[in-house]
Parts: structure tokens; C-alpha cells; sequence
């Protein structure tokens, strides 16, 4: 018997449960910008367009004395969110897999510095899958978590939009997107969220709310250290030949189509690297075992691994006015565990690969 990845089981599960959800999906996506209001094309499709199916489904469903009813009573707004992000992730099925001696320091990798929004239009498929061994969110085992950007044709807003794929449950957090750092958009949705709140609002769920948003955006911020990784990398994701990729839309007699993956793709991310950080790990120890550490010297040791960030490119223009920072390429570098004092600089990965924010 043939194992079903857990997002490729959630596809065939909310397909069942909501029969019309795809052909809905691929309707508005072909109507962006005609029938439908137009929006970004990193942008698959807008999480607004699902809640407006939840509500066109409550309307069907339910007696009129259920519709007198506030909608989330019979089919909760997380329903929306689970719906937009197997959506985004229907097209390419993306699962990404880091190897493991990249994603322990990864993940302890603080989100730290002046690191802009900008840097996560770079994700490779309009949604993906990351697999999170070992982490929890708010106390509970999470398998993996959906990644999709968001742009609300309302309020013009950007916005990022994880999805944790937590044992028995799901759970949201929308990420508003602009022309500041990543820990103001975690700081800006804690304070969101707590005026929110305090109206009971919620996307979780009927009559529930997150008593501790810091907590949860302290468990947030694992999972978007693997996820720039995967914006700033692209070099470490798949094989010189084989590189994730949206699919390219098609011309049919209807005109044009996007056709939809038929399986689910594993991505292997920092294997290269990896083989690197453990030759390097081996090499520590081989240093701390043969030195026995005596005298004044520091022993061997692994410097903590960290983002570094900067600004590319002219200053000034050609007329000397000076140019905003915002319009000037940024490179993102994670920088791995530098081993220190130990005596065989080689097992350290030297070529980290950056990607220009254009």
C-alpha cells in the first residue's frame, strides 16, 4: 500500500467535503482581471474569493432559519483558510524536505535585523508544503505548514498567509506585507490580532481565540526561517536540471488554462550544504577530542548561525538625487555555523548562493 502525503490526503479530504471547490478555484483564476477583480500574479488566488464560497455554501446548505445564523455556526472561516491554501498548493504539490544537518540550525536561526518583506516574493510556487519535524505550535505536533502569498482586493493589502498542519487540527496566521521589516509585520499582526480578539473575532474556529499571540508567533518563527531559506536559496532546492517552478498556463479551445500537477513532488532542500555541516560537525569533534583543550585558548566551537542582509546597487541617480533604499536589490545570505579553532577550515561550506530582490 502506497503511503498519501498528508497535503495530497487534505486535497482528496476538503475535495470530497466541498465537491465544487476546484472548479470554483480554476474559474475565478481564469476570470482574473474580466469576470472576477484583477490582483498580482504571485498571487494565485486571494483568500477573499474563498470566504465568498463559504458564504455562497451556507446559502445553499442551510434552512432559512439556519442563514438567519451567523456563517461561521455551520462552516467555520477556517474552513476558508485550509481552502485557499490546498488551492495554492493543488497547482504544484510541492513538498519541501530539508536535509537535516541544514534544518536544526535553521530552525534556531533567530529573525533578527532589518530583513524587508520583499524577500518572500521570491517563494518558488504560488503555495508550497514544508515538512517541520520536531516542531510544535502552541503545544501541539505540527507535520508541516502551508506557505502562500495573499493580496485582498478590498484594502490593496499584501499579505502571507501560513497554515500549520498541527496534529488533529489546523491553524492560521495572515501576515500583513509592506514597506517594512519581517518583525514589524509579527510585531503589527500581535497587536491585530489582540484588538481583534477582544471583539471575539477569529479565524480558528466558532467562539475560539488564540489567548497568547506572541506565543504563537514565537512558534511562527521556525517556520519562516526555513522559509527564507527557500526564498534566498534557490541553488540549495532540487538538482542543477530539476528546479520547482510554476506551471506555465496553456491555450485551449477556452481558452487559457493553468493545468494542475497530478502528483505530489518532494523537494529536497540544502543537501549539498548539508553534506557540508556534517563533514564540518566531524570535524569538530575530531578537533575537541584530539586538543583535549588545555591552556588559555578558546576550545572548538560552532558559532550560532544567522541572517545577513544588504542593500545592492547605486545611491544616487544620474541626476544625484539619492535613491530610496527600498528601490535598491537587496541579497540575503544565511550564514551557517562557523566552526571555531578548529583546524580544518575545508569542511565549512564557502559559496552561499543569493538571490536579488528585483
Amino acid at each position: 500500500m502506497v503511503d498519501i502525503p498528508r497535503p495530497k490526503q487534505h486535497l482528496i479530504d476538503y475535495g470530497k467535503r466541498y465537491e465544487d471547490i476546484w472548479d470554483f478555484a480554476d474559474k475565478i483564476r481564469a476570470g482574473r482581471g474580466r469576470e472576477y477583480p484583477n490582483y498580482p500574479n504571485w498571487c494565485f488566488l486571494p483568500f477573499g474569493a474563498f470566504q465568498r464560497f463559504i458564504e455562497l455554501i451556507a446559502k445553499e446548505r442551510l434552512s432559512p432559519e439556519e442563514n438567519n445564523l451567523p456563517v461561521r455556526t455551520k462552516f467555520p472561516p477556517r474552513d476558508a483558510c485550509i481552502l485557499n491554501a490546498l488551492a495554492c498548493w493543488r497547482v504544484s504539490q510541492g513538498i519541501y524536505r530539508f536535509d537535516s544537518a541544514l534544518y536544526t540550525p535553521l530552525i534556531d536561526t533567530p529573525i533578527t535585523g532589518d530583513i524587508p518583506c520583499d524577500i518572500l516574493y521570491q517563494l518558488p510556487q504560488w503555495g508550497i508544503y514544508i515538512e517541520t519535524p520536531g516542531l510544535t505550535c502552541l503545544g501541539r505536533k505540527t507535520f508541516g505548514v502551508y506557505v502562500n502569498l495573499d493580496f485582498d482586493v478590498v484594502t490593496k493589502t499584501d499579505r502571507l498567509l501560513l497554515l500549520f498542519d498541527r496534529e488533529f487540527d489546523f491553524l492560521p496566521i495572515h501576515l500583513c506585507l509592506g514597506k517594512w521589516s519581517l518583525s514589524e509585520s509579527i510585531d503589527r499582526y500581535i497587536q491585530e490580532y489582540k484588538e481583534k480578539a477582544s471583539e471575539s473575532y477569529s479565524l480558528i474556529g466558532p467562539g475560539k481565540i488564540i489567548e497568547d499571540p506572541q506565543s504563537f508567533a514565537n512558534d511562527s518563527a521556525p517556520v519562516i526561517s526555513l522559509l527564507l531559506y527557500i526564498c534566498s536559496q534557490a541553488e540549495e532546492i532540487g538538482s542543477l536540471d530539476l528546479r520547482p517552478h510554476n506551471p506555465i498556463p496553456q491555450k485551449t479551445k477556452k481558452g487559457t488554462k493553468i493545468f494542475v500537477a497530478g502528483n505530489a513532488k518532494t523537494w529536497n532542500v540544502g543537501q549539498r550544504i548539508g553534506v557540508a555541516l556534517r563533514k564540518a560537525y566531524s570535524h569538530l569533534e575530531a578537533n575537541e577530542q584530539g586538543t583535549g583543550h588545555t591552556g588559555s585558548s578558546k576550545r572548538p566551537h560552532v558559532r550560532r548561525a544567522h541572517w545577513h542582509g544588504f542593500r545592492m546597487g547605486p545611491r544616487v541617480n544620474d541626476e544625484g538625487s539619492k535613491i530610496p533604499a527600498d528601490n535598491r536589490n537587496f541579497i540575503l545570505h544565511w550564514l551557517p555555523p562557523i566552526p571555531i579553532n578548529v583546524s580544518d577550515y575545508d569542511a565549512l561550506p564557502t559559496v552561499i548562493y543569493p538571490i536579488k530582490n528585483l
